[in-house]
């Protein structure tokens, strides 16, 4: 059974730690801070992370299929040249990044996120 976009985004904020609710998502979006792309059932976020020396444009979550989150990818970097970022940077489970084929898109992986609660 196919899960539902309610679903898929329940697991998606999940498993990025609880760090937002939809709510925040949409005020984000709302106030510009965070940027939305949409297609067919498919929804990418984003938000700018500036550092001293880098910008980029950083997927805070992607749902939806995979066919429709590759016709996503190319808005996502015409809107990253367009901010004048220095590339976009993305935070998954491995098996995820291996089925959007990242080396085919020039991806690397440069690091990996360990988090301790308390």
């Amino acid at each position: 059974m196919a899960l539902s976009v309610k679903q898929k985004l329940r697991k998606a904020l999940a498993i990025a730690g609880h760090t937002y609710e939809l709510e925040d998502i949409l005020q984000e979006i709302k106030e510009r801070t965070m940027h939305s792309f949409v297609e067919g059932e498919s929804w990418v976020v984003t938000q700018v992370v500036d550092f001293p020396r880098k910008r980029y444009l950083e997927i805070v979550f992607a749902i939806g299929n995979l066919d429709e989150l590759k016709r996503i990818y190319p808005k996502l970097e015409a809107f990253a040249r367009e901010i004048e970022a220095d590339g976009l940077r993305a935070f998954g489970r491995p098996g995820w990044m291996r089925q959007f084929e990242i080396d085919k898109h020039g991806w690397v992986e440069t690091t990996r996120v360990y988090v301790r609660e308390f």
